[in-house]
């Protein structure tokens, strides 16, 4: 398992990570943002709400969570899944029909009166809000540095400290997940994890074939007892199995699985969604916890992954398209079948 010790510096940011998100009431309600979880993948949601919620800190912007359009809630929206951050009722539904024209691109929007550095101008009572100039000054701010009490520091590092401070589990889904993770009897053992994604994600991306992870693994030359294979197509892992029979490779995922594709699955009913999403994370805590990891800086989930464990060395990409701000959080599989790292996160 990944041995993760934070060094004095990342203590004290998570203190003030913790204090920022407990006293957000002494921050005046002028200066603040409302990020509406919606209908896209579970990571490419969180993922997006790591960035505003790293904006909000660094600008001192209080940041309220709405979750009642979510698309992956069964009951209690956020609280289905997480026990950390507070939700707010809040919603885009009740803004100017401008506004709610803009959320079609737009991720976030800004519900009171004024934020003063000037990017929005209007109110949540019927002013038109610029929520497009807003979403743009959040994912410019992806490649900047922050300043905290302890100095600069990137703008990534804040994502990554947020993305282990809330991916807490609620303990009805903690036990569940654990119940799983307990039946692959991994976590006494040194194991890799692997991460393939497909479905409709290769209509964005170049499809990543199973064998270059297979290369990856033995060009790694490190001692493990089992492999734990992930994947949105069950096929990835019958490829990996039949390559290399001589490995344990664990899995939980099922047969029946040909690739995720987000509108299906927006028409699953609330069971049929949190036995999915319950899956992903269980998936997503194993790699988190492995010795190494292998998916695709492409995919919201390794990106995530890559956040959440902030190990560059053993985290490791199959594929390096530009753009990402993530990329000091991840080593790079190049053509000369080396793991080769961005920069040191």
């Amino acid at each position: 398992m990944l041995q993760r010790y934070k060094n004095a510096m990342e203590m004290e940011l998570e203190t003030q990570l913790q204090k920022y998100l407990t006293t957000q009431d002494t921050i005046p309600s002028e200066r603040c943002i409302v990020y509406s979880l919606d209908r896209l993948g579970f990571f490419a949601e969180i993922n997006l709400m790591l960035a505003v919620l790293a904006y909000c800190f660094s600008n001192n912007i209080r940041f309220f969570l709405c979750d009642r359009n979510w698309n992956h809630s069964v009951k209690d929206g956020w609280h289905d899944y997480f026990r950390s951050l507070q939700v707010t009722s809040l919603s885009i539904d009740n803004a100017d029909p401008k506004i709610r024209l803009k959320w079609q691109v737009a991720r976030c929007f800004a519900p009171m009166s004024r934020i003063s550095n000037g990017i929005i101008n209007g109110s949540f009572a019927g002013v038109e809000v610029k929520s497009l100039s807003l979403t743009h000054e959040i994912l410019e701010s992806r490649f900047s540095q922050v300043s905290t009490e302890d100095g600069l520091i990137r703008f990534v590092d804040l994502q990554s400290a947020f993305a282990q401070l809330l991916f807490r589990f609620s303990p009805k889904i903690m036990e569940r997940v654990m119940t799983r993770v307990k039946s692959l009897d991994l976590m006494d053992r040194r194991y890799l994890s692997v991460h393939i994604r497909r479905g409709d994600k290769i209509l964005e991306n170049p499809r990543i074939e199973s064998a270059k992870f297979i290369d990856c693994i033995e060009a790694l030359g490190i001692e493990y007892d089992a492999i734990f294979v992930a994947s949105d197509d069950f096929r990835a892992v019958e490829e990996i199995r039949r390559a290399r029979p001589d490995w344990d490779v664990k899995t939980l995922v099922l047969p029946s699985k040909t690739g995720h594709d987000q509108p299906t699955f927006n028409k699953l009913s609330k069971q049929e969604k949190l036995e999915e999403t319950l899956l992903l994370l269980t998936e997503v805590y194993l790699h988190c916890q492995a010795d190494y990891f292998l998916g695709s800086i492409s995919s919201n989930v390794s990106r995530f992954i890559a956040l959440n464990r902030a190990d560059g060395k053993s985290t490791i990409s199959m594929d390096h398209p530009a753009g990402s701000n993530v990329e000091p959080y991840f080593s790079f599989w190049n053509n000369n079948h080396k793991a080769v790292q961005a920069e040191a996160a």
